[in-house]
């Protein structure tokens, strides 16, 4: 602490003549009273300066406090440190707030070295260096460390972080630049280089992940977000298994969970993914409740539904490479829409269903799965499920697209396109298997109820095409009236 002090003592015998040369910054608007009281000072003509001041504090208004100020330096360097250390005290205790509070605190402890009050000055150093180096400081420093990384770079890739939109502050404008999750992640371990308490650790260790996540470094997010549960996972473990309450002690493990099970499907690894996943929902709802997911508390139903959406994806589903992935995805989907009946991507799962059963040739499957979602079956659409937005999570891929399909932007617009392509699915699967008539009626449906569908032309072309290959059949089969 001595050789701390002793620093302080050292940088502050220069800190008057620093606020000195600040004295230069008058501007065209100041009054002509201020610019003649920095003139003085300039020219070391104190005794003036102070006789100026004294003449303008009883109308100095706002600038009461700075004129103080001024007038405490004007008594230092015209040595008189008493009247200096009494000046000091009058501005601390009128304006305690005073944006000149700090620098009249220096200066006081400047007049009292000068008068050779050592203790009092060390007092004054001890309270600074505490004041400095305490948690509450330390905490100060990790927030703008924090704010200038939320302003670089969001925490979500469609909005802002709840700090980060620093351009409405005037601070930063970095709307028209592209996220920078590097920088933002170095200024994250910066932080955590601070003493800071549990929770601010917690978060920014999360936020390690999170910029490696939206980076799509996926391996490095992995290791962050692994490196979170070696760092946070024993004690939810023990809060998760209390008979009182299974909420986590800290507020970003479920959802670190989640993340992690996300970057391990980039990165191929599904089975990782699927055991990170039951894990979690055996910590949201443990198996004695598993048919009963209404006794969790809302804000835990989101990541259920996030999580159980995601388990279809460990299946590779809706593209499974085998049999029994294929058994198992629809399963997992058909228990989501059992549960989530109204969540928008209950829509997409029906439809989804359908194409599963098609890619892996099973075409009666396909076509019953592809005519339930026509029907509706499995999912309810509602007002709230309308207003919820995106349908084809593009995250995904994984799922390879559709030849012939976009994304689309809304609930609307998606469940249309998705009707549109079941439709002409169902006539491709029946003309496969040379059902012709019923491919020409889902083509002829197609046509009549999608008359700016995309597969339009394909379906007249498809019927042409249809109705030759029932010419070409009854032709081989000598049944030429009916080729006629």
């Amino acid at each position: 602490m001595r050789t701390v002090t002793v620093l302080f003592l050292a940088l502050l015998i220069f800190t008057p003549t620093l606020y000195a040369q600040n004295l230069d910054s008058n501007t065209p608007t100041e009054p002509e009273s201020l610019s003649q009281i920095r003139t003085a000072l300039q020219a070391k003509r104190f005794e003036a300066a102070i006789k100026q001041i004294d003449g303008t504090l009883d109308t100095a208004g706002n600038q009461w406090d700075f004129l103080l100020y001024l007038k405490g330096l004007a008594l230092f360097y015209n040595n008189q440190f008493t009247d200096a250390i009494q000046v000091c005290d009058q501005l601390l205790r009128a304006h305690p707030d005073s944006a000149w509070g700090r620098k009249t605190t220096f200066l006081k402890a400047q007049s009292h070295f000068k008068n050779r009050a050592f203790e009092q000055a060390e007092a004054i150093y001890s309270t600074e260096v505490d004041r400095l180096l305490s948690a509450a400081r330390k905490s100060e420093i990790a927030q703008v460390y924090i704010e200038l990384a939320e302003a670089l770079a969001p925490l979500s890739p469609k909005s802002p972080g709840s700090k980060g939109d620093a351009s409405k502050d005037g601070h930063l404008d970095l709307d028209t630049s592209p996220p920078n999750y590097q920088k933002a992640y170095q200024l994250y371990k910066q932080v955590l280089t601070l003493e800071i308490d549990s929770d601010l650790r917690e978060e920014m260790m999360f936020r390690l992940g999170r910029m490696m996540h939206l980076s799509k470094n996926m391996n490095e997010a992995i290791r962050d977000y692994q490196a979170y549960l070696t760092a946070f996972d024993k004690a939810d473990r023990t809060a998760t298994n209390s008979s009182v309450s299974r909420q986590p002690l800290y507020p970003n493990t479920y959802r670190v969970r989640y993340h992690l099970a996300e970057c391990q499907i980039a990165v191929a690894q599904h089975q990782s993914a699927r055991v990170t996943l039951e894990d979690l929902l055996k910590r949201l709802v443990p198996p004695d409740e598993t048919d009963n997911v209404g006794t969790v508390s809302n804000r835990d139903t989101d990541i259920i539904k996030d999580a159980r959406f995601l388990l279809t994806r460990t299946y590779h589903f809706p593209a499974p490479r085998t049999n029994e992935e294929l058994e198992l995805a629809v399963q997992t989907a058909k228990r989501f829409l059992s549960d989530f009946p109204t969540d928008p991507r209950a829509m997409l799962l029906a439809y989804q269903i359908a194409q599963a059963y098609q890619r892996r040739g099973r075409s009666e499957e396909a076509v019953s799965a592809y005519q339930d979602f026509l029907e509706g079956k499995g999912f309810n659409i509602t007002a709230e499920t309308i207003e919820t937005g995106l349908v084809l999570p593009q995250w995904d891929e994984n799922t390879p697209p559709d030849r012939d399909s976009q994304i689309p932007v809304s609930f609307t617009e998606g469940h249309r396109h998705l009707q549109m392509s079941a439709t002409f699915q169902i006539g491709e699967i029946r003309l496969r298997q040379r059902n012709y008539t019923a491919a020409i009626e889902a083509w002829t449906k197609y046509i009549r109820e999608f008359p700016n569908g995309p597969q339009w032309t394909s379906a007249q072309q498809q019927i042409i095409h249809t109705e030759f290959q029932i010419g070409i059949t009854h032709l081989t089969e000598d049944k030429y009236d009916e080729a006629i």
